[in-house]
């Protein structure tokens, strides 16, 4: 209930993200989504920002310019104590990889 990179605990500010973009319930798992704050969900999707395999945020040069977001740069994410619950790191990789995030 609780932004994973900010910790941002107000529910209507939160915000189910797929980390491989949704194509049909196959893309549907646990291990496909992190609860984003909804301005950082938008980094996201604009693929400004996100996440390595070592479960810490990645930014892109424009971000890390803003005042707002640089702080994000580099913080380790916040995880369910269950790993079976954890982000899927492939996926994670793919998306930084896409948008040249490494």
């Amino acid at each position: 209930n609780q932004c994973c990179i900010t910790g941002s605990d107000l529910i209507e500010a939160i915000e189910a993200n797929h980390i491989h973009p949704y194509v049909g319930p196959d893309t549907t798992h646990i291990q496909n989504g992190i609860p984003l704050r909804a301005d950082i969900h938008r980094l996201w999707t604009k693929g400004l920002l996100a996440i390595n395999d070592e479960y810490k945020v990645i930014l892109s040069d424009k971000a890390k310019n803003s005042e707002a977001y640089k702080r994000f740069n580099g913080v380790r994410i916040k995880l369910p104590t269950n790993p079976k619950y954890h982000p899927n790191k492939d996926a994670l990789l793919r998306w930084c990889n896409l948008h040249q995030l490494n």
